[in-house]
């Protein structure tokens, strides 16, 4: 047998496949009837989450941009209708400062008396009642310099460049440069107005460059896994259970039912560990920030979630070394070892690639529970309101570390390393695969309409875990993910 690929276990009778199905088909009622009940409760009034519209925006107001450098103004106006509309719909009975202000400053190119009236709205009762008071006049002052900038006499070039320095340091997305021209305009400096439009064409005009060349390499990494599917499929016909039996797919790992006590007790005090710690985490930051600055509120509160997910992760993956050392084994029995950092690289990255095909597809279904379930609406991703709100490098290199990093160690040690190997132990790799994917799925916010990608990626993950007798390739297409998407997200939402 080939060297290069890891060893499993000798052989053992399969599982009958009634075990998969019933094991799947409990998830899956669960999950329906736990939603379809969400939905339909009476009297529970749930606000849309404002984050897709605003990467919608977001995106649509940078390809106008785009347009716009390159000449062509119909497609321009065509991409700031949609911003505009993604904003209006974003904005709808929203009291976030940071909506109001992009719908307003878009308002504001064509329509400066409704740019006024809207933008009035960052210092109405509804919005500041929710603001720590010693924020309260900062809002107030900027609803003030809005009505002047807008609706009120000319700017001096003192109080321009006063508003200008101020417009710096609000969180207004791609829009800040639309402020500053019309801040600029109002005092009559067109120079400097036409200068701040300019640069925000070349910047934005780089940003979809790199979302293009990005998603370029998804669709050619997708068409290159969908013909890596076939292939398997292929060789699987052919060979009938060769390729099956040579990975491990139709093995029982009864072996590892020495280990089962062990990992089960280790999954779950994961769980309560993260339970426990994510509320403790979020009531001393509660009681730290309390009265503090919005601003100074989040820097705190990026700081702090990866400092308790990494104290979680430590924690947990302490008591499992410590859990599995009583039976004799190690960390290498749940998969914490390589074959290479090179094969683990391609492995993983070759696996997520042949994941993308299937992930257009769960999106799709994501796009039909949308509509199935409209009282139930789908939270962003967490990465989202954390990346709109964070200021300063420092702060985006904690939540990329945070999502790129920490995430798919910690995730994929406890999701594959640990729950996988404890359902393959008792159920077979199938049931395993199935069961850990929906888990993996279930525990992230993402639901009702995140469940159908998050299980794909968590069939991929497992799959790969199986395939290599390793995390690593698992952690290095988790990452991959999370980081395309970090890097989607800040060039869509980001100025």
């Amino acid at each position: 047998m080939n060297e290069d690929i890891p060893q499993s276990p000798l052989p053992q009778p399969a599982h009958r496949p009634g075990r998969i199905i019933l094991l799947v088909s409990v998830i899956a009622v669960l999950f329906i009837v736990f939603f379809m009940f969400r939905s339909a409760k009476p009297g529970v009034s749930r606000e849309p989450d404002p984050a897709p519209n605003l990467i919608t925006g977001g995106l649509s107001l940078k390809l106008s941009f785009t347009y716009t450098k390159l000449g062509m103004e119909r497609e321009s106006k065509a991409f700031l209708g949609r911003a505009l509309e993604a904003y209006q719909q974003a904005a709808r009975g929203s009291v976030m400062p940071g909506v109001i202000r992009r719908l307003g400053l878009l308002q504001g190119m064509n329509q400066p008396a409704l740019a006024a009236k809207t933008l009035s709205g960052i210092s109405s009762p509804k919005v500041l009642k929710d603001l720590p008071k010693v924020d309260r006049p900062t809002y107030i002052r900027e609803a003030n310099m809005w009505k002047r900038v807008y609706a009120g006499a000319p700017l001096t070039e003192a109080e321009a460049k006063e508003y200008a320095e101020f417009v710096e340091t609000l969180n207004a997305g791609p829009a800040r440069y639309i402020a500053l021209s019309a801040i600029y305009r109002s005092a009559g400096m067109v120079k400097e107005a036409d200068a701040a439009l300019k640069s925000a064409q070349s910047r934005y005009f780089a940003h979809i460059a790199i979302i293009s060349v990005l998603g370029l390499l998804f669709i050619l990494a997708g068409i290159g896994g969908a013909a890596g599917l076939i292939a398997g499929g292929i060789a699987l016909f052919v060979t009938r259970n060769a390729v099956v039996t040579r990975f491990g797919f139709s093995e029982s790992y009864e072996e590892d039912a020495p280990l089962a006590l062990a990992l089960w007790r280790s999954f779950f005090a994961y769980i309560i560990i993260f339970l426990a710690g994510s509320f403790l985490g979020a009531y001393v930051l509660q009681r730290i920030t309390s009265g503090l600055p919005i601003k100074q509120q989040i820097s705190y509160g990026i700081v702090a979630q990866a400092l308790t997910y990494v104290t979680i992760g430590l924690l947990s993956i302490l008591l499992t070394q410590i859990l599995l050392r009583r039976e004799g084994a190690g960390l290498r029995a749940i998969g914490l070892r390589s074959f290479g950092p090179g094969k683990d690289i391609a492995w993983g990255a070759a696996g997520y690639a042949m994941a993308l095909p299937l992930l257009g597809v769960s999106l799709m279904i994501s796009n039909l529970l949308r509509l199935l379930l409209p009282n139930a609406p789908t939270p962003s991703n967490p990465v989202v309101p954390m990346l709109m709100s964070a200021a300063g490098v420092p702060a985006l290199i904690a939540i990329f570390l945070l999502a790129a990093v920490v995430a798919p160690f910690i995730e994929e040690v406890f999701f594959r390393g640990v729950l996988f190997r404890a359902l393959r132990a008792r159920f077979g790799v199938w049931a395993a695969i199935l069961t850990s994917a929906a888990a993996f799925a279930i525990v992230h916010p993402q639901l009702p309409a995140g469940f159908p990608p998050l299980f794909v990626l968590g069939m991929t993950f497992a799959i790969l875990a199986q395939t290599r007798n390793s995390l690593l390739p698992a952690m290095i297409a988790h990452a991959i993910n999370n980081g395309g998407l970090f890097l989607f997200f800040i060039l869509a939402t980001r100025p």
